[in-house]
């Protein structure tokens, strides 16, 4: 099993991600290799980033990347980037397992598994993307959460924000942590400072704070649209015109919004422990950007791997692990063309996934269901200060 974990399943996802290296996509032709070329052209200035839509930090990695393009070519530099970031998020699900199961061969068949999902091999190896990136930070600030390691935890959510704003959609479960007392409001401090550090090389090349602290909300400006291919509610409000942009984002924040803070509130019924973190990152992850307008395809990609987690601590989790694999793949048959209306079959899958766990979350609080819990995820997380503050 330890060898399956190890190396074959690491193997077999390394083929699958040498086997999609050919394909391109139009984020990679249209933005992505223009903007290596505008970092060689221009070397230590171009880390202003102004030419792109991202933060500066993605920047950052394709600049120390580029020398290595005229080996790779564009298109397998880029995708190849995602590596070392996909191997973190495999590292951070199998130590996660590890954490609350106790159970080391348990822990390396999660991240085995993790190498061959086919959502993130897709995500990072077909399409290109950086999801990849965030994500696996994302992943480390709930592991450091889980095993009450409150400072290593919010400097880990800084860092994945700093990257991508979709990093908010595990936002209520730091909410329901400073709530539960888990983090105290002074290590937020630490969300901040990390954003402006990881701002600084781009502020040296030139680029004014005033631009470098509005990207996201520039971001914004880029799609109108209800829903960009995502699998959710809003595909069919965007599909049938049934509200207009301005109005359906407006709602639809308000009640992400009222979303969020309820799960975050409605969490402060659970015991605490390290497997309730793990079950509220999940739904936060799962639940945000199904209720949100203005998603991506791709947004799903956290609760992809958070239910893998998951599901290696509590079994009743396979089902929708499997349905969010599911659900993500199909919904990008739509960018890549073979369908137009994926999203609205891959709604189905993701909406009784999303379900699913939240009749997880009620059965916690219920304390029902406590059966399937594995061995020492039952223990109480650390107490605030016992650990690594």
């Amino acid at each position: 099993m330890e060898r399956v974990a190890v190396v074959v399943l690491p193997l077999v996802g390394l083929a699958i991600a040498l086997a999609l290296l050919p394909i391109t996509s139009s984020d990679l032709t249209d933005y992505v290799i223009p903007w290596i070329q505008v970092l060689q052209e221009r070397g230590a200035n171009g880390l202003a980033g102004e030419f792109s839509e991202y933060t500066p930090p993605y920047l950052y990695l394709l600049y120390l990347a580029s020398g290595l393009q005229p080996l790779l070519g564009p298109v397998a530099l880029l995708k190849l980037l995602n590596v070392p970031f996909v191997a973190g998020i495999a590292a951070a699900v199998a130590c996660i397992a590890r954490a609350l199961t106790g159970d080391r061969k348990r822990a390396l068949l999660a991240g085995g598994v993790v190498c061959i999902a086919p959502t993130l091999l897709v995500n990072a190896f077909a399409w290109g993307q950086s999801d990849s990136v965030h994500c696996c930070f994302v992943l480390w600030f709930v592991l450091f959460a889980c095993i009450g390691r409150p400072l290593a935890a919010v400097l880990l959510f800084g860092l994945a924000l700093s990257f991508k704003l979709q990093t908010m959609f595990v936002s209520p479960f730091l909410l329901y942590l400073v709530l539960s007392r888990q983090v105290r409001f002074r290590h937020l401090l630490l969300i901040p400072a990390t954003y402006l550090l990881m701002m600084v090389p781009a502020a040296l090349a030139g680029r004014p704070w005033w631009q470098l602290l509005t990207i996201y909300y520039r971001q914004s400006e880029y799609f109108p649209d209800l829903s960009l291919f995502a699998p959710n509610p809003w595909w069919f409000a965007e599909h049938w015109h049934i509200l207009p942009s301005v109005a359906g984002t407006a709602v639809g924040l308000a009640i992400g919004a009222a979303a969020g803070l309820g799960i975050a509130l409605v969490a402060l019924r659970l015991e605490r422990s390290p497997a309730n973190n793990l079950l509220v990152a999940t739904l936060s992850a799962a639940v945000m950007p199904w209720v949100l307008p203005r998603m991506h395809d791709r947004y799903f990609i956290i609760a992809d791997i958070l239910t893998i987690a998951l599901a290696f601590v509590w079994r009743r989790c396979w089902l929708p692990a499997t349905l969010f694999q599911l659900g993500s793949l199909t919904s990008y048959l739509a960018y890549f063309q073979l369908s137009g209306a994926a999203p609205g079959f891959a709604a189905l899958p993701i909406a009784a996934a999303v379900t699913l766990l939240l009749l997880m979350f009620r059965d916690q609080i219920n304390a029902e269901g406590l059966d399937d819990w594995i061995g020492s995820s039952r223990r109480e997380a650390p107490a605030h200060g016992e650990r690594g503050t």
